[in-house]
């Protein structure tokens, strides 16, 4: 009696073993065949106005099934991009929840480089060169001041500084080299913001002007070693005869 027990037990473990084997098999089956979808989630919670690093994401498998619209597949897709609101750890990152950071809507704050400012000259079609600027372009700023000798100094100030914007325009626009604008942003460490004001000061004290932009070829890096002329030495090289012609008698 007590074998008949101990067989029949034997056989009760060895079916519920079956049977477990069997499930466990199906769902490994069933996983194996679902598909995944490589997806970017973030990796740590990222606050809204924050421009994403690729640091804060990572791609994870998902099965399509749970997959949401407009995903990301790539971390290079989603970094330097802006969040536009509280973006949870382990949340896959949609379209919708993010903003370019050359979006208008973002502002001018998202396009300054870290460690600069961002600067706004007051220009007139001269000193703008003639409405031509263009938000990307570079370009030198001249000053022109009184010098020790009581004339007129022009030295350049800055060479091959970044414009962020033309009047409130963030970005090329269509006709932007018609249209008239009153200003001009420019990108500039503080010690280089410290001379733009002082100087752009002083030229509407000393001769009621602005400072006066030079547009740079767009890849053109080098710079002037040209820094600085006194309006004397030009008015006195104007003055002077040719040198092919003789000096006036009691010039000589």
């Amino acid at each position: 009696m007590k074998k008949t027990k101990l067989i029949s037990l034997l056989a009760a473990i060895i079916a519920t073993i079956a049977v477990w084997s069997a499930l466990n098999s199906r769902k490994e089956e069933q996983l194996s065949n679902e598909r995944t979808r490589p997806v970017v989630t973030a990796r740590v919670e990222i606050p809204e106005g924050t421009v994403i690093e690729a640091g804060m994401l990572e791609v994870k498998e998902v099965p399509e099934e749970f997959v949401a619209g407009s995903v990301f597949s790539t971390t290079g897709e989603v970094a330097k991009n802006v969040a536009k609101g509280d973006i949870a750890a382990g949340e896959q990152i949609t379209k919708g929840r993010l903003s370019s950071a050359e979006a208008d809507e973002i502002g001018l704050a998202y396009r300054i480089e870290k460690g600069k400012r961002a600067i706004t000259l007051e220009v007139g079609i001269e000193a703008g060169v003639a409405n031509t600027i263009l938000p990307g372009n570079k370009v030198d700023i001249l000053e022109t001041n009184l010098n020790e000798s009581g004339g007129l100094t022009t030295s350049y100030l800055l060479q091959q500084v970044e414009v962020l914007a033309v009047d409130s325009h963030l970005r090329r626009w269509e006709g932007a080299g018609v249209d008239e604008y009153a200003s001009v942003t420019l990108s500039v460490t503080p010690e280089e913001a410290l001379l733009v004001e002082i100087d752009s000061f002083t030229a509407r004290m000393v001769n009621d002007g602005n400072l006066r932009l030079l547009l740079r070829p767009q890849d053109d890096d080098g710079l002037s070693t040209e820094l600085s002329v006194e309006a004397s030495a030009i008015w006195e090289q104007a003055a002077a005869p040719p040198s092919d012609q003789p000096a006036e008698p009691g010039q000589e």
